[in-house]
């Protein structure tokens, strides 16, 4: 990754909502200063901030080789010191900011706000030659299962990515999620990798801030997840003055029909083009696209496969299905699918496991044009916000911690049915840790009891 960047040294590649501006030039210096520190191959888990010198040491130590572990900058002490412990990463690169982190180490540096750290005593596990990122499907700090993604992976999905959107170097964009989720990730690997630009902020839609960066900084493309557009629909965005905007992109979830159908309106009025994107972390992580702007009647689907890609689908026997309009599992091939999951240090000297290709777990229909639609999930997960929960997981996790409980929901929203729910704050801090969502992403609702078959498997259906 990111071996052409000398190429555009002079450029902007970052703009901070300070008003700095760094350059690739100086974003390769600075990662230099950094990896002068480190030799030879490293395991690094990396604290993912909206800030230059993350990114600066993000971009540094992908361009040696290094193999990243990448978790939110806001991961409790207690979740980073039981993920150092299952994953025995070498060094850790985290915000100065975080005075609560108390590593036992060596501070090999210190500067721009950020601390790398090797940890004393660590014996670094066996990386696998092909292995560059670790990522999490859910974007939580208590989910220690990671996808394992290889160079290629990154590279070829990234270029896959940049052809269908047409990125160039004139492209400025804003950071709208965090980096260490894999959508937000991806906008920042696409746009470096064509010259392009983008500002770094913490602000959210629903601030002045967020609108002025975008006005000042002259935006070009911004891409949000469903709660994303949904928050956009409440501020009417249809009236605001944003004349640097070229396109927009969405990710992270179904985006429901009446909406897409809206903002897909709202586009075509503004002359703005608008992409919905399918895809899966596991994929590294795009799938397909949709340009709902040019086939404004698909909008509701998720489109064709991206260049280099390959879909079908399947019936319960395994059999691909060749009819349009039959509902099958969604399966995808290409060099990006990952290379497989890792639940501990052992796992990161395994090779390819998925073979090019990805059982996505998705329902889904392609019609006589070849455009797919989502109809529903095999399994029990949801996407919330982005964040892709495990439903029978979080039962069990909080089943763990003594509290019994039955989930269900849309990708809208997570409900979690409890028998007791006298600590509603303890609980609903332990779903944020447990899954990454916001309370307001998420309600508890009192039952006076679980109902369950003869068999006692919970009976969803009761539930309601």
């Amino acid at each position: 990754m990111f071996e052409s960047l000398e190429d555009f040294s002079n450029r902007i590649a970052l703009l901070s909502a300070s008003g700095e501006k760094v350059t690739y030039g100086n974003l390769l210096d600075r990662g230099l200063t950094l990896s002068r520190n480190l030799s030879g191959r490293n395991f690094i888990l990396s604290m993912a901030s909206n800030t230059p010198q993350f990114v600066a040491g993000y971009v540094a130590f992908s361009r040696t080789g290094s193999v990243q572990i990448l978790v939110s900058d806001s991961t409790t002490s207690a979740a980073l010191s039981s993920l150092i412990a299952t994953y025995s990463p070498g060094f850790v690169f985290y915000p100065e900011t975080r005075t609560d982190i108390n590593l036992d180490g060596e501070v090999r540096f210190q500067g721009e706000g950020y601390l790398l750290v090797a940890i004393r005593g660590a014996i670094q596990p066996e990386l696998h030659p092909e292995l560059l990122l670790l990522l999490s499907t859910s974007g939580s700090t208590g989910n220690q299962k990671f996808v394992r993604i290889s160079d290629r992976n990154l590279r070829t999905n990234t270029t896959a990515i940049v052809d269908y959107l047409s990125i160039n170097f004139t492209d400025r964009t804003i950071t709208t999620m965090p980096l260490n989720y894999s959508y937000g990730l991806s906008i920042l690997n696409t746009h470096l990798t064509a010259g392009a630009s983008m500002v770094m902020s913490d602000s959210t839609v629903m601030t002045r801030d967020f609108w002025n960066l975008i006005k000042d900084h002259a935006v070009t493309t911004v891409g949000g997840v469903p709660y994303f557009y949904e928050m956009l629909k409440k501020l009417k965005f249809e009236y605001l003055e944003l004349p640097a905007i070229r396109y927009l992109t969405q990710a992270g979830g179904k985006l429901g029909a009446d909406l897409a159908r809206e903002i897909t309106d709202i586009c075509l009025k503004k002359g703005w083009r608008f992409y919905i994107m399918y895809g899966q972390t596991e994929a590294s992580p795009r799938i397909s696209y949709l340009c709902a702007t040019d086939h404004p009647s698909k909008s509701a689907g998720i489109g064709k496969v991206i260049p280099g890609g390959e879909l079908w689908l399947q019936d319960s026997d395994g059999k691909t299905i060749t009819q349009s309009d039959v509902v099958g599992e969604l399966v995808y091939r290409g060099t990006n699918v990952s290379l497989g999951m890792a639940e501990n240090s052992t796992d990161l000297a395994l090779g390819d496991k998925n073979d090019g290709v990805l059982l996505t777990g998705d329902l889904a229909v392609r019609d006589k044009e070849g455009f797919y639609s989502i109809v529903g999930r095999k399994s029990r997960f949801l996407k919330v916000f982005g964040l892709r929960v495990n439903l029978d997981d979080l039962e069990e996790a909080l089943a763990l911690r003594g509290y019994e409980a039955a989930c269900s929901g849309t990708d809208q929203r997570l409900l979690v049915y409890l028998t007791h729910i006298d600590e509603r704050n303890k609980i609903e801090d332990l779903i944020f840790y447990l899954t990454g969502i916001h309370k307001n992403g998420f309600d508890l609702i009192h039952i006076d009891a679980i109902p369950r078959t003869s068999s006692g498997k919970v009976a969803r259906a009761r539930i309601k």
